[in-house]
């Protein structure tokens, strides 16, 4: 059975801290600019960037799932199309730009050392993204047979197969309601009887 899927790989709770600490930190940076007296432009490119650090941390990875009666097979890549890398591009060139302002605001000249370093490896670094096959992470599950719990996540359409460890799984995302049914009941035949299925949502997704 295979099939593929794009999903944000980050539970709701980490993606919610992210974001908060983010923001705390973009008001930090704020605060202390409008405390050496900053212009209105400065705090412009505080808010792109800060909106394009957001995009980036909800960037969705695309999985494709392998199930035989051997075990697992989870594929993992995040697509680097020419839309993300000019936005990673941009974040660092404002960052640049902020870091120079501060440099000549505060007259602590080492800090141009920070764009210099970050032009530096904008134009040494080879922009081409690799392909999918170069960078795709491979998860190899063990045999059906070591498994002795099951998570059946319904809400957010999840099987997580356990070895031991209830928080530690694969976890199987599955598109639409009826190839989870169909997951579900093909795992109910690959995994051994004395399996424990569990009827919860999964907390880490």
């Amino acid at each position: 059975m295979n099939w593929s899927i794009k999903a944000r790989l980050i539970a709701p709770r980490d993606l919610r801290n992210g974001i908060l600490a983010m923001t705390i930190a973009v008001l930090g940076v704020a605060g202390m600019l409008g405390w050496l007296g900053a212009d209105m432009w400065v705090y412009g490119l505080c808010a792109v960037m800060y909106v394009l650090m957001l995009l980036l941390l909800t960037v969705r990875t695309h999985l494709t799932f392998e199930l035989t009666c051997r075990g697992i097979t989870i594929s993992k890549y995040v697509r680097s199309d020419r839309a993300a890398r000019i936005t990673i591009v941009v974040v660092v060139l404002i960052e640049a730009l902020v870091m120079l302002w501060l440099a000549v605001a505060t007259g602590t000249w080492w800090l141009l050392l920070t764009p210099l370093f970050i032009a530096y490896i904008l134009f040494t670094r080879e922009m081409v993204p690799p392909s999918p096959e170069a960078c795709a992470k491979h998860e190899h599950g063990p045999g059906w047979e070591q498994y002795r719990y099951l998570t059946i996540d319904r809400k957010r359409r999840i099987l997580v197969p356990h070895i031991s460890n209830l928080s530690i799984g694969f976890e199987l995302r599955l598109p639409d309601k009826a190839m989870f049914e169909q997951c579900l009941a093909l795992l109910r035949e690959l995994l051994p009887a004395e399996v424990e299925y569990l009827e919860q949502d999964w907390v880490y997704a």
